[in-house]
């Protein structure tokens, strides 16, 4: 077994900083002595110093980076169809909101807007109308709390059950409501009214369940044979 020094494919393309593939290569055209053992390729450590001398003698030329033959554009600049008109995304970071929403109410007729080179572009004086119609909601809705008005949503949180079964109790009885905006709103009397009505329904709920375990009870529970008699009587006679 021979003393010359051997290193592995990927030390040998540390040194040569190139990629293995290009090792083996010039390990196959003989460029580089290597043998294999087991299933390692092992090459010659003098032929990569050989290598690497040479690259360090006549290194290699860098590439040119290519130069663009035409002047690049610009970036496109989107000009609105008439002055002060915004696009949907910019309409949304002024209101806070997504622009999936600001399509939304365009949609319902709640905003002007126009469609202008791919984009969609919002009149600015609707925009003003929309954000004023906005603020007196969420002034009456402040207001109307501040007087003891409860959402329905609010209500149905309160008592633990959903806002629909609130809807029909409200229907059925016919207790006054107002909305404002798109959220109905209760009176402080129509919100007690409602609290009574769900204890009743809770008092005669468990009375139910009261009488029908009573029932359960009474019909599991053994009945005594009519016309004849128990055994422990025929065992006394």
């Amino acid at each position: 077994m021979s003393s010359t020094p051997l290193i592995t494919v990927l030390e040998a393309a540390a040194r040569l900083r190139v990629a293995p593939a290009e090792i083996v290569r010039l390990a196959r055209e003989g460029q580089i002595r290597s043998r294999i053992e087991g299933f390692q390729r092992l090459l010659y450590l003098e032929d990569v110093q050989r290598l690497e001398a040479a690259a360090l003698r006549n290194p290699a030329p860098r590439k040119k980076e290519r130069q663009p033959t035409t002047p690049q554009k610009p970036p496109r600049r989107h000009r609105p169809p008439q002055p002060g008109w915004l696009t949907t995304r910019e309409a949304a970071a002024l209101l806070g909101i997504r622009p999936e929403t600001v399509l939304k109410h365009i949609r319902a007729g709640k905003l002007k807007s126009q469609l202008f080179r791919g984009l969609c572009y919002i009149d600015p004086e609707s925009l003003r109308q929309f954000i004023a119609e906005r603020a007196a909601l969420q002034a009456a809705r402040k207001r109307a709390e501040c007087k003891g008005f409860v959402c329905l949503y609010r209500a149905a949180h309160m008592f633990e059950c959903s806002h629909g079964y609130l809807q029909n109790l409200i229907k059925k009885h016919r207790l006054p409501s107002r909305y404002i905006g798109r959220y109905r709103y209760l009176a402080p009397e129509v919100v007690e009214a409602l609290r009574q009505l769900l204890q009743q329904r809770q008092r005669r709920r468990a009375k139910g369940n009261e009488t029908g375990v009573a029932q359960l009870v009474e019909h599991r529970s053994p009945k005594p044979k009519v016309g004849g008699s128990s055994p422990s009587t025929r065992a006394t006679e």
